[in-house]
């Protein structure tokens, strides 16, 4: 039937164009006059022109074998080839010729259409396999075809004959991917095919790609799979198709035998290359088998060959063949029949974990039951008795001195010299005391792989590397230096891990190797690598290397900065953090390795398998952020990925400056009240919750106050003290909370109050008592939700600063006078901390006083070393209203006035009588003993309050704290008259 399509052009009149059948085989159609249809799914539709809008369609009627359109393909001479579903149609410009089935094409649905390097074309049909068409046996305006198509399908050993993909490699091959029968390669001569079995993701293969490293990509149904083209054997199936001998895993590099392939077991214990180039691999239970690069032949007991688990293995200079194995004894090969040795014959014992000839010719045999060896006519045995370090020795080296080394399974590692033994042990630096591998490198340092990792002896000293370190497992089995100079450990169930100096990369299984437990490693002189694992044997070749892409994504500071190549922060920032990522299309991103470094900061690089790497409080300074990406192939990024760091000072590092200058001290004293409280200091120190520190003056408050900060978790945060007495009760929230820019009179710029500078530190609230009751309500928001404005702003700010307060007054007595919050007082005395009055704790008296003396001593230069009997006698009896202040004060004034090299009892001068005038003596409040003391410093100073002889300076006050102490005391000078 007639179809009929209508189509909109510029002209406002519909045009109908009416759709005819194909055009006969071979037949030449002009094509339209550029007639402008509605292009619908499949059609051929090409631009009438630039910028006009319109488009030129073409269709069955201008000769096109169908509208619908799966393939297009332009030839080497500018031809258009159009796979349909009735054919493939080649446009030169001027018409279509169809090709069909009947001109030879395998079938008439092509999906895929490719030209080879000799010009032939190819079209992958949808059941008929693939046809190639042969240029030369066809002319344009030809219309037979015959002998032009050639058809190649499953009985060729192609894998489906359902082709949706074709692609040409750099050696010539042409690969197939087909509907469900995996991909399939035509080398010229005959098919190869790669299915799941082989680590395909999906048989089902829609597209292909050879990237620029020349690896193969399979677009599937299951995923994208990538090949290496390593493998090149084949064998025939009963179906006569080529298949590939070797099953190329999901790590394309590493090739797998095992059983299946004909191994004797799956389980390879040693591995052997003889002087043919043959591979010999001895196996836990299947004896020992040769492969000759095409197949494998096995011997066992049946053969003559002592027992069917063969650990060891080793081809002596004659070339014979030696067997180690588990039970039987060793055997020997000729090339013709096996000979076995047993203990009958002088064998330590008949389990032989390994083999070695030294330089003279002599056969070394590490056994159960010592160490034996063997020149030809019989063996001479070593063990314990001789001093061997113990009598199962797994492991036999030969170094470049001529000395031999016996790694043992329990005793160390065991060094004989030809007379001696010296035995090397964990106590001497070596990893573990079972030692099942050694090796000698090419510097001459020796490696021993152990239970507990793998150690390097450099003939001084033992250095050893473990998981931590990024090998894969501490367990290491077999080690082996390539000809690149990499090591590479084989281990109990980590895989294998290869180490080139600076750091680790491990391959497993999900990557390729056969098993993840690797008895033994060799390279064979091909340069690859052989695996014996539990699983089977893996070969591993190199690939051509891929460098690595590495980028830094983000750094999180003060905010996130993303794709930035430099940052400026403050040292307020506690935490900077580099996010960033490798790409390596040959390696999982899980296995990627990154080595780091911060330039200015870090001594070395570093290296993490994680994707981000964290530094704490950075100092001021320039610094670069460094970092390379390792893939598992050990190729590196080839620059690394920067980002410069600037730290500068904080805004408030001179609000910090300032309120930490001069503060230092220690408590001193060894009395039992003193240790009392000191272990209260400890104990709340590790947690955050508000403390408050009450004693009188001069007790130690702030030194207190200033070990809990240095105990807890924000000890590296600043202190900061505030003396809530000595502020000015208008300015209290000013000081505390900070101000805005015009909150008030004299406010001509932001102000950071101490709760912010105190961010990630502590907040010393010292005579917190004397805080205005106006300060105290925002204080109580303060302890109980963390947050707070400034004066004059809207912004709610956190506070990330820890409490502490502390006072001489009693706080429950001043909240049943109304003078402090009730709220308040039941939130600073969550954890409260009691500090000894000094004569509580006399017993300290002659310590503290000695303390200040020789730092009064060392400050003026003077040569006083010690106080008298009758100078501490006079310290002790006195009671001391001031405490520990008064007490260094009167220190410091005896240190000015000595004359001599002993402070004596005349040199002291106390403020209230020289002794304790005992029970009869008046008893007053502590309130009342310190008014009178602050009034008799007063009159002695004829009531000055300034300057260096004031007495705000006798009593370490500060002026402001002076006067407010007066003023609540009710201190005042008396006029005369």
């Amino acid at each position: 039937p007639r179809r009929i399509k209508t189509v909109q052009t510029s002209d406002p009149t519909p045009i109908q164009t009416p759709i005819s059948a194909p055009s006969g085989p071979g037949k030449v159609v002009p094509a339209g006059p550029g007639k402008v249809v509605q292009a619908g799914p499949g059609w051929v539709v090409v631009p009438a022109g630039r910028g006009t809008g319109h488009w030129r369609t073409y269709d069955v009627t201008d000769g096109l074998a169908e509208i619908v359109v799966w393939s297009i393909f332009q030839d080497q001479e500018g031809n258009l080839w159009f796979g349909t579903y009735n054919g493939v149609s080649r446009y030169d410009g001027k018409g279509f010729i169809n090709f069909t089935a009947r001109d030879g094409l395998a079938d008439n649905w092509v999906r895929s259409i490719l030209q080879d390097r000799e010009g032939h074309l190819w079209f992958g049909t949808y059941g008929g396999g693939v046809s190639r068409y042969d240029r030369e046996g066809r002319r344009s305006g030809e219309s037979s075809g015959v002998g032009a198509f050639t058809n190649f399908t499953t009985r060729d050993g192609l894998a489906d004959n359902r082709v949706r993909s074709i692609l040409q490699d750099r050696e010539g091959n042409l690969w197939f991917g087909t509907e469900g029968g995996g991909v399939s390669r035509y080398d010229g001569k005959s098919f190869t095919t790669l299915t799941t079995r082989e680590g395909l993701a999906h048989n089902r293969v829609y597209s292909t790609l050879q990237d620029r490293e020349g690896d193969l990509w399979f677009g599937t149904e299951g995923g994208v799979s990538r090949y290496d083209g390593r493998a090149t054997s084949t064998r025939s199936t009963p179906s006569g198709r080529s298949e590939l001998a070797l099953s190329e895993t999901k790590g394309q590099r590493f090739s797998t035998f095992t059983a299946q392939n004909g191994l004797g077991c799956n389980a390879v214990l040693s591995i052997l290359q003889d002087r043919e180039g043959d591979l010999w691999f001895g196996t836990d239970g299947g004896g020992v088998s040769r492969y000759d690069g095409q197949s494998f032949n096995t011997f066992t007991p049946k053969n003559g060959l002592a027992h069917d688990v063969v650990i060891s293995i080793l081809q002596d200079q004659e070339g014979d063949l030696w067997f180690g194995t588990w039970g039987g004894g060793v055997s020997r090969y000729d090339g013709k029949s096996f000979v076995t040795f047993t203990t009958r014959d002088g064998l330590a014992n008949n389990q032989a974990w390994s083999i070695l000839q030294d330089r003279e010719g002599y056969l070394w045999f590490g056994t159960r039951g010592g160490v034996s060896r063997y020149d030809e006519k019989s063996f001479i045995a070593f063990t314990t008795q001789d001093g061997l370090a113990h009598n199962e020795v797994r492991s036999i080296l030969q170094d470049r001195d001529g000395n031999f080394w016996f790694g043992t399974n329990g005793g160390g590692v065991s060094r004989y010299d030809g007379k001696t033994f010296a035995t090397f042990t964990p106590q001497d630096g070596l990893a573990h005391n079972e030692v099942w591998s050694i090796f000698q490198d090419r510097e001459g340092c020796l490696w021993f792989g152990t239970r507990g990792g793998v150690s390097r002896y450099d003939g001084k000293s033992f250095t050893t590397f473990t998981a931590q370190d990024g090998l894969a497992h501490n367990r290491v089995f077999s080690i082996l230096q390539d000809r690149d100079g990499h090591l590479w450990f084989g281990t109990w169930g980590g895989g294998v891990s290869r180490y080139d100096g600076q750091c680790f990369q491990t391959m497993l299984q999900q990557d390729g190797l056969a098993g993840n437990l690797v008895w033994l490693i060799l390279q064979d002189r091909a340069g690859d690598l052989w695996f014996g694992t539990n699983n089977g044997v893996a070969r591993y070749r190199s690939p051509a290397p891929s460098l690595p892409l590495v980028s830094i994504d983000a750094v999180l500071a003060d905010r996130r900065y993303e794709k930035v190549l430099e940052i400026t922060i403050p040292t307020s920032v506690r935490l900077t953090t580099f996010e960033f990522h490798g790409i390596s299309f040959k390696t999982r991103p899980e296995a990627m390795v990154y080595r780091y470094r911060l330039k200015g900061y870090d001594a070395d690089w570093k290296n993490t398998h994680e994707r981000r790497v964290e530094y704490h409080d950075l100092p001021v300074g320039d610094y670069t952020f460094e970092v390379v990406a390792v893939d598992r192939d050990l190729v590196y990024s080839q620059q690394p990925a920067t980002v410069r760091v600037t730290v500068t000072p904080d805004p408030r590092i001179q609000a910090l400056a300032e309120a930490l200058s001069g503060a230092s001290g220690e408590f001193v004293g060894t009395g039992e009240a003193l240790r009392k409280a000191q272990t209260q200091l400890s104990w709340v120190a590790q947690t955050d919750v508000p403390v408050l520190i009450l004693g009188e003056t001069g007790t130690g408050k702030g030194l207190a106050a200033r070990a809990i900060h240095a105990m807890s978790e924000g000890r590296n945060g600043p202190f900061i003290q505030v003396n809530c007495g000595a502020i000015p009760e208008g300015l209290v929230e000013s000081e505390l909370f900070g101000h805005e820019r015009g909150a008030f009179t004299g406010a001509t710029s932001r102000k950071l109050g101490k709760v912010e500078v105190a961010e990630g530190g502590t907040l010393f609230l010292d005579e917190i008592g004397d805080m205005p009751i106006e300060a105290q309500n925002r204080l109580l928001r303060l302890l109980e939700e963390r947050t707070f404005e400034r004066v004059g702003g809207t912004q709610t700010l956190r506070a990330e600063a820890r409490v502490i307060a502390a006072t001489n007054r009693d706080l429950a007595q001043m909240v049943s006078e109304g003078k402090f919050r009730e709220d308040l007082y039941f939130r600073v005395t969550t954890f409260p901390v009691r500090l000894p009055p000094l004569r509580e704790r006399r017993e300290d008296i002659p310590l503290l006083a000695a303390y200040f003396m020789e730092r009064m001593a060392a400050h003026l230069n003077k040569q006083v070393s010690h106080l008298t009997p009758d100078a501490l006698a006079m310290l002790r009896a006195y009671d001391w209203p001031g405490n520990v202040r008064e007490l260094e004060h009167a220190v410091q004034r005896a240190v000015i006035v000595c004359r001599g090299s002993a402070l004596q009892a005349k040199d002291i001068t106390l403020e209230f009588g020289k002794a304790d005038k005992g029970p009869a003596e008046e008893v007053v409040t502590l309130e009342e003993h310190e008014r009178r003391y602050i009034q008799s410093v007063l009159e002695r100073t004829g009531w000055a309050i300034r300057g260096p002889s004031g007495a705000a300076a006798i009593l370490g006050l500060h002026e402001a704290t002076l006067r407010s102490r007066m003023k609540k005391l009710g201190i005042r000078r008396l006029q005369a008259g």
